[in-house]
């Protein structure tokens, strides 16, 4: 599914990644729910021009099978979409997320952090799924160094 209809405050905000995103052909898995930006190229703006962008893509847990291999395989699927279809010009970091407490997670949609509701720490109300050159498995909240991504902006939102 190609990505269209983008948040407006990621557009008047992000104007030139907004524009990286929206030319180079961005498409999600049926599967994801919503997508947020973090790191150099989100509300830090700290990057130089060949700095990749860092997603969020949060998926609907109960899209996931049960089975960790099935689960794997289903991820890379989510992934594979966005990146074969990806023709931008920068490459992208993508980490999918999946909410384990059924908070929302407001926490990885928020430009200021907001601390988490529920009686656990924000890092233990979501799962994370990660594949890159030299891994593919699922981390904890806790391995993913949240505090290093903060702030985050929503990109997209599934309707």
């Amino acid at each position: 599914m190609k990505i269209r209809d983008y948040n407006v405050d990621f557009i008047k905000t992000l104007p030139k990644t907004y524009e990286i995103l929206s030319s180079g052909g961005f498409n999600v898995h049926a599967a994801v729910i919503a997508v947020s930006i973090c790191g150099s190229r989100g509300l830090k703006k700290s990057y130089a021009a060949d700095y990749d962008i860092d997603l969020w893509m949060e998926v609907d847990i109960r899209t996931i099978p049960t089975n960790e291999e099935l689960a794997k395989d289903f991820l890379d699927s989510v992934l594979d979409t966005t990146l074969d279809n990806w023709q931008g010009h920068l490459p992208l970091d993508i980490f999918i997320a999946f909410d384990i407490a059924d908070c929302g997670l407001h926490c990885l949609k928020s430009a200021a952090f907001k601390q988490c509701t529920l009686n656990v720490s924000m890092t233990d109300c979501f799962g994370v799924y990660r594949r890159n050159d030299n891994f593919r498995g699922f981390l904890n909240g806790k391995e993913c160094r949240i505090e290093k991504l903060l702030p985050f902006m929503l990109v997209w939102r599934k309707n």
